[in-house]
């Protein structure tokens, strides 16, 4: 009589017959065996992270942990404004009649006129890839670049971008800066194995006061205010998020028309994005 164990494994004899000639493979691969668990373990929490960080409609951490929401806000396309093909929109400053949009790859400033949505001029940058664009109510102008590290203060004059201080922050690149009295908050990427993205608090001397861990933003781009809260695009997933503005924990975001959202700009009313290859559009969000 057949034990029930054996009356069970009987019929897949065959398979194990024809598994046995590589017996002495597994007994070579055998050693490693918790090697292959970490890497295992390793690629499946990896796997995971980057669901939920693409995913706009799941909880997403930040550095003060996560804050738990599901969907956007409401929000509508209320004009376009048509940017030339060539180039690579960035950051913007709104002013009361004119826009300011940065542009990277050497590209020139555009100023346009809110108006007319006309370009009225076109302005040469401070440095190679011109990223974020702030001012203040002085005249002050500051402008990020990709590629040589820095924040510039900068004056305007005859269509030119002219020097008169700058900050390094190497070894990261900063992106988005924003002047919120007194202080300058700048997005910065350092890349290394896993990029780390970080806002920094600065005063208008560039003196550090604060450097805060930005978590569950992928590929943070461009940041705005409006007042009472920051807003941070993303060039990954279509999304502006809403910051707290001492926690920066998400409270919310708004999805945009642009695949590769970069410029973000708060004019009292209306938001202003941009994007990679895209135009210019005036967004009206219900919060």
């Amino acid at each position: 009589m057949i034990p029930p164990l054996l009356s069970l494994i009987s019929p897949y004899r065959p398979l194990f017959s024809l598994i046995s000639p590589y017996r002495p493979l597994f007994s070579l691969i055998s050693p490693y065996r918790p090697l292959f668990s970490l890497i295992t373990l390793f690629l499946l929490i990896s796997f995971t992270h980057i669901a939920l960080a693409d995913d706009p409609h799941k909880p997403i951490e930040t550095s003060t942990r996560a804050h738990l929401y599901k969907y956007p806000m409401h929000s509508k396309v209320v004009r376009t404004i048509k940017l030339p093909k060539q180039g690579y929109p960035e950051g913007i400053l709104v002013g009361k009649y004119e826009i300011l949009l940065n542009n990277g790859s050497g590209g020139a400033t555009y100023a346009i006129d809110i108006a007319s949505g006309k370009i009225t001029s076109y302005i040469e940058p401070v440095a190679t890839f011109s990223e974020g664009i702030t001012g203040d109510n002085k005249g002050n102008y500051w402008v990020t670049d990709w590629d040589t590290k820095k924040i510039y203060r900068v004056r305007i004059e005859k269509s030119k971008m002219v020097p008169e201080s700058g900050f390094s922050f190497e070894p990261a690149h900063p992106a988005g800066v924003v002047w919120v009295s007194p202080y300058l908050y700048v997005i910065t990427w350092t890349r290394g194995l896993g990029t780390k993205y970080h806002i920094v608090k600065l005063d208008r001397d560039f003196s550090i006061i604060k450097r805060e861990r930005l978590k569950g933003i992928s590929e943070p781009s461009q940041i705005a205010w409006d007042g009472k809260n920051f807003w941070v695009s993303s060039w990954f997933n279509q999304c502006v998020y809403k910051l707290d503005p001492v926690t920066f924990k998400i409270k919310s975001f708004f999805k945009t028309p642009i695949k590769k959202v970069t410029g973000v700009a708060w004019d009292g009313k209306n938001f202003w994005v941009t994007g990679t290859d895209d135009d210019l559009y005036e967004i009206e969000v219900k919060q």
